[in-house]
């Protein structure tokens, strides 16, 4: 199938993308290289006129959402999706291999077809299916019916979702083909659910059987070309470099936004970026502390209050309450005393919750003094009179490995040191119970050191 050059690039310019923002006034804050890369993301090879409608179509959604709660749709909708999405990269990369071969095939051969018949397949099921889960969240979030997102994605099969959204979006698109045309139920049930009587490859067609099993099985019959198949695969595609082309717009519309409370912005950094990224972030974060730490002008006392004042104010933020800090050289290590908690401490449930309160602290700690100090111990209490109720203490290379993503808390509760009343609390972690609970749940894991 051949295509027009103006079919195939969605042609946007500065200019454009400027006016599709509701809330930022323009793109001169990025640099010409920033700009350069988004026209290049948002112009990428694709079905042009698609992709125009449907970023119009969804931009005016997903404003409509946050019109309606911007702090819910952004932490519950948004970047839980955007969660979702980095779940994906390994079946883009692997799509990507997959669609990079269809040129080894001899054009028009029975293996090409069995080909791009399995590759129609993967699309599907491995990235059509959760990247129309932020628009069917985006929907019911607008008509009240949204309570999750994992019951937006695992909620419902694609076909139940492909049928929710044609009910809202083919009006828009009136007999133009919308995100959703290259999709066919029937072609997806035959793929999967009917063995060697599924499809059949002839040299001119592909033959796909939807069959309802039974004793007397039911068959609806779908025939592509190959030139259709291709053009199909296509149209999933575009569904995808849409919705992507949407997000990465809404994405820079809502950046002040993204920076507004502590909760908004942790949800960005854990959901919306790579590790890789979050590492960059670590990274330049902690440049600019070691500049304090390693600057040679200050003194002792001045570096100290500094670094005390730098963690104050990222507790703060968390709300995260502090009573004192106190710095020891003799071992080195970092004292963090905390308000105490009133809880039934008979009750292991509520101890552990406190306990990862604690390791919370010191893993903030460990982030502004880094290697200044090897050990950072958080105590509970209420004046310093009275004795504590539960400390914590942890090596400093523990917390590295937990800001490096290696390990978990579930590893802080179970290596670190505890105390209850001045007494040694023992807190031993079953890991293979943990993997379990895991394994029952849909949502990714957290970090966690080899064991």
């Amino acid at each position: 199938m051949r295509y027009k050059d103006d079919e195939l690039v969605a042609g946007y310019t500065a200019e454009e993308i400027e006016k599709l923002f509701f809330l930022r006034a323009g793109l001169d804050d990025l640099s010409p290289d920033e700009k350069n890369q988004l026209l290049a993301k948002l112009n990428h090879i694709g079905l042009a006129q698609i992709r125009l409608d449907t970023v119009h179509l969804l931009l005016c959604v997903m404003h409509e959402a946050r019109e309606k709660d911007q702090d819910r749709f952004l932490n519950e909708v948004f970047f839980p999706w955007c969660g979702l999405r980095q779940q994906t990269r390994s079946h883009f990369e692997h799509i990507a291999a997959e669609l990079v071969r269809i040129g080894s095939f001899t054009p028009g051969s029975t293996n090409e077809s069995v080909h791009c018949a399995n590759l129609y397949r993967h699309i599907v099921s491995d990235l059509f299916d959760p990247y129309l889960s932020l628009v069917v969240a985006c929907f019911q979030f607008n008509e009240g019916s949204f309570t999750s997102m994992e019951v937006s994605d695992l909620g419902q099969a694609e076909r139940s979702k492909y049928e929710y959204l044609a009910a809202r979006v083919d009006g828009f698109f009136g007999s133009d083909p919308s995100f959703l045309a290259g999709y066919d139920p029937r072609v997806r049930n035959a793929m999967s659910h009917t063995g060697a009587a599924g499809v059949t490859y002839l040299p001119d067609r592909i033959v796909f059987k939807n069959i309802k099993r039974g004793n007397s099985p039911r068959v609806e019959v779908v025939e592509w070309t190959p030139d259709e198949l291709q053009h199909r695969i296509l149209q999933l595609l575009e569904c995808l470099q849409s919705i992507e082309a949407a997000v990465e717009i809404f994405g820079l519309d809502i950046g002040e936004a993204i920076f507004k409370d502590f909760t908004t912005y942790s949800q960005f950094v854990l959901n919306a970026l790579s590790p890789e990224q979050r590492t960059q972030l670590r990274g330049h974060m902690d440049e600019v502390l070691q500049a304090v730490r390693q600057k040679a002008e200050l003194t002792v006392e001045q570096r100290a209050s500094i670094l005390m004042n730098t963690l104050s104010h990222n507790l703060q933020i968390r709300q995260m309450g502090l009573r004192n800090v106190r710095l020891r050289n003799n071992p080195e290590a970092v004292h963090l005393d905390v308000p105490l908690d009133a809880i039934d401490t008979s009750k292991d449930g509520e101890l552990v919750t406190r306990a990862c309160e604690l390791a919370r602290y010191a893993i903030v700690a460990r982030a502004v003094f880094r290697n200044l100090f090897d050990t950072f111990v958080v105590v509970e209490t209420n004046d310093e009179d009275v004795p504590c109720q539960l400390i914590g203490e942890f090596p400093g290379v523990l917390l590295d490995e937990y800001a490096d993503e290696k390990a978990g808390l579930v590893d802080l509760l179970n290596d670190g040191k505890w105390w209850l009343d001045r007494e040694p609390l023992g807190i031993e972690v079953d890991f293979d119970a943990v993997k379990q609970v895991e394994h029952s749940q849909a949502a990714r894991p957290f970090p966690r050191k080899p064991r």
